[in-house]
């Protein structure tokens, strides 16, 4: 019920389900629990854990014509995913970019939407670990196959936008509006 992929030299084992590769020194499924779980050697690394989640088209931007799919680049020190609750969470230290900017903070995790019946099935077919060109079934279908919803991000945030920057120590993103909402503490407010 569990497999362990390990990558060899400077290439990584990686993990596909549709849009959302894992790449990383070590991948571990777990099939009893329903989790995935990628350790690299930290975000600056050559070989740390690599990974693109996708969010849907904002529903209120198809009208005007520019409605897109965000994706999201993550690179951390390790990731741990849970099927259940549908939850990846980041640590080590996080780097996100997207086509609004740059992030970083400590550690994030990102809140998926379940995967929808339909398609899941024809995907669920297309989730793959490899490793020097051989391929393997998925442990259990519908890995991080879900739309990103809602990520959270703490401690020492940097956000880089064209024209702008923000600093602060908490910051909610939600897909559906495409709002981030930044906090701080009392002793360092966000900036």
């Amino acid at each position: 019920g569990t497999a362990v992929f390990y990558g060899a030299g400077d290439s990584p084992a990686r993990l596909w389900q549709g849009a959302s590769p894992v790449e990383a020194p070590v991948v571990l499924l777990d099939q009893k629990q329903k989790r995935l779980v990628a350790r690299g050697n930290g975000q600056d690394a050559p070989m740390a854990v690599h990974t693109v989640l996708t969010s849907a088209a904002r529903p209120g931007k198809a009208a005007a014509g520019t409605a897109k799919a965000g994706v999201f680049q993550i690179v951390s020190r390790e990731l741990t995913y849970s099927d259940e609750k549908h939850e990846a969470e980041f640590t080590g230290g996080v780097r996100v970019t997207s086509a609004d900017g740059r992030m970083r903070g400590k550690q994030a995790a990102v809140y998926l939407q379940a995967a929808r019946a339909g398609g899941t099935e024809a995907a669920m077919a297309g989730s793959h670990v490899s490793k020097a060109g051989h391929e393997a079934p998925s442990l259990f279908g519908g890995l991080m196959g879900g739309s990103v919803e809602r990520m959270v991000v703490n401690g020492d945030i940097v956000l880089d936008q064209p024209g702008r920057r923000a600093t602060g120590e908490h910051l909610v993103y939600t897909a559906g509006d495409g709002l981030f909402t930044l906090t701080g503490t009392p002793g360092a407010p966000p900036k």
